[in-house]
């Protein structure tokens, strides 16, 4: 397992069939969605668990399309997070319909 340190936050990484097994919260379906609608963003993301905060939560970085960023799947504030070095959004239970607009956030921000 690979260890990332980013102040007092410590991860590991996981592959997607330990995600999957583990997280059923919200925004659990995303990355499913991501797959049929963002191939190329599904197939560069690497998976983390924190081991020192927030542990239940999911956190995913999409690297290797020229515009890197991450999400994050929050159970407890039911909300999928998505930033960049530029941009932060949390999409939420309030949501019409959280994949959709998560899926269109990535595609007017995270893509040259």
């Amino acid at each position: 397992m690979h260890k990332l340190l980013n102040n007092s936050w410590e991860y590991i990484q996981e592959p997607y069939s330990d995600v999957s097994s583990r997280y059923k919260g919200f925004g659990s379906k995303l990355f499913g969605v991501m797959s049929s609608s963002l191939p190329l963003h599904y197939q560069n993301l690497k998976f983390y668990r924190s081991i020192s905060n927030q542990t239940e939560d999911v956190f995913a970085i999409c690297e290797g399309l020229g515009h890197d960023y991450g999400i994050q799947l929050d159970p407890d504030c039911e909300a999928i997070c998505l930033w960049d070095d530029k941009t932060h959004i949390e999409i939420g239970y309030w949501s019409e319909d959280e994949y959709i607009e998560s899926v269109e956030f990535i595609k007017a921000n995270f893509q040259q």
